[in-house]
């Protein structure tokens, strides 16, 4: 318990930690991107903007409807009926607009481009990619980011616009409330901080969206439940990461207003973020590591390997496609020069014939590493301190790359 409960506090700062590097390579490489492939980022301002724009707007209008019946039904009871306008317009610009239009992007453009990424990765293009020499980041994915960057604030505004058309449908056209008193309350009401608290949240939201879709999709594992999974993760924990954003921004834009800068606030508001925090935690012990293993009881065996290329503790262990366990522990025998790779299987399958294979395998052609074992025919099976004797090292691709050089050179000397 407390080693799994190790790893995966390691592996939550590990991600976190990869998370943020790979931010400040896309920030690294934005400049460039925008002035010598300006035509790209357009490309995708188009699809995750322009595409995005049919769900935004009908959203936005029927969310811009309810609030001017709920406003006109509340207010009705203080006959503040004229104030429907402002009540929607404070709602849209400074709440509403910027997370609803957050969620959608999660949902609508998000998922296509983790999906596109993702599958771009199964597929081995982005491998090909940088078998040509071409930066995969800089060509797909930092484009992809700045696309939805530019969008979000864009869709925010509009969504934001057409809100308030909704509002003014049901209020005035349906209600009767005055024309004139609907906007001039909303003019009055509505300052420019009000706007520019709004644009912030847009802005901040773009940037958390983008960077979450496209590093699950850079970082999916390439098969198709993989690319499956990430596209789960980028719409589940995009909601979350909004609306913590939401209320520290909020919390930040309110403090100098009705708030006070006291002990409560400031509990409260770091309550609230540890709680963030925590649930991103748990999505992250549900998430990551890959093999979904958990077993009541198992029994440990041994394999040796000359090379485990970048096998890792708590890759799976799979045979025929299913997972029966997991790598606990990897250390190299000085005296054999030989890597001693540990085994948790799962007791349930406590009839695998001993002679058995045991191979590194790479999920498509750079993904993740994990141990493949292939049923032997010994009528003796693998138990508690058992080690695999036939076993096959991971296959390093600069090793090959490097040998196919070598004979190329050697025919063409020969020629």
């Amino acid at each position: 318990m407390l080693r799994d409960l190790y790893f995966t506090i390691f592996e939550f700062v590990r991600t976190f930690g990869a998370l943020q590097l790979f931010f400040l390579r896309l920030l690294l490489h934005s400049p460039g991107v925008m002035f010598k492939r300006f035509g790209l980022v357009v490309g995708q301002v188009y699809n995750a903007g322009a595409l995005s724009l049919v769900i935004i707007m009908i959203c936005g209008f029927f969310v811009g409807a309810v609030l001017g019946l709920q406003g006109f039904s509340n207010l009705a009871r203080f006959n503040a009926e004229d104030s429907v306008g402002a009540v929607a317009a404070l709602a849209l610009v400074k709440e509403l607009g910027p997370v609803i239009t957050a969620l959608l992007f999660a949902g609508r453009a998000g998922t296509a481009l983790a999906s596109e990424i993702g599958l771009m990765k199964a597929t081995d293009q982005l491998s090909a990619m940088e078998m040509m020499a071409v930066n995969p980041i800089r060509r797909v994915v930092v484009p992809r980011f700045l696309g939805g960057v530019i969008s979000m604030p864009l869709l925010a505004a509009v969504f934001s616009m057409v809100g308030l058309l909704g509002a003014h449908m049901v209020g005035v056209v349906l209600l009767g409330v005055d024309v004139g008193s609907f906007w001039q309350q909303m003019q009055q009401s509505v300052e420019l901080a009000d706007v520019q608290e709004g644009i912030v949240k847009s802005i901040v939201f773009g940037f958390a969206a983008s960077l979450l879709a496209v590093w699950e999709g850079y970082n999916a594992i390439p098969t198709a439940e993989g690319v499956g999974r990430a596209t789960t993760r980028t719409v589940v924990i995009t909601a979350i990461v909004v609306l913590i954003f939401d209320f520290m921004i909020t919390a930040v834009a309110l403090k100098g207003d009705v708030m006070q800068q006291t002990r409560t606030v400031e509990l409260g508001t770091g309550l609230f973020a540890l709680l963030g925090i925590g649930a991103l935690f748990f999505l992250t012990t549900q998430t990551t590591g890959g093999d979904d293993f958990s077993a009541d009881e198992v029994f440990e065996i041994t394999a040796r390997f000359e090379n485990v290329g970048s096998l890792r503790a708590r890759a799976p262990v799979a045979m025929s496609g299913v997972t029966i366990g997991r790598v606990t522990g990897i250390k190299f025998d000085p005296y054999a020069l030989e890597a001693i790779v540990t085994l948790d299987i799962d007791a349930r399958y406590d009839q695998i014939p001993d002679d058995s294979d045991a191979s590194i395998l790479t999920a498509g052609l750079l993904g993740s590493q994990y141990i493949g074992l292939q049923a032997g025919g010994s009528d003796t099976y693998l138990e508690e301190g058992s080690e695999v004797l036939f076993t096959q090292s991971a296959i390093v691709l600069e090793n090959l790359i490097g040998k196919f050089l070598v004979r190329s050179g050697s025919d063409n000397d020969s020629d």
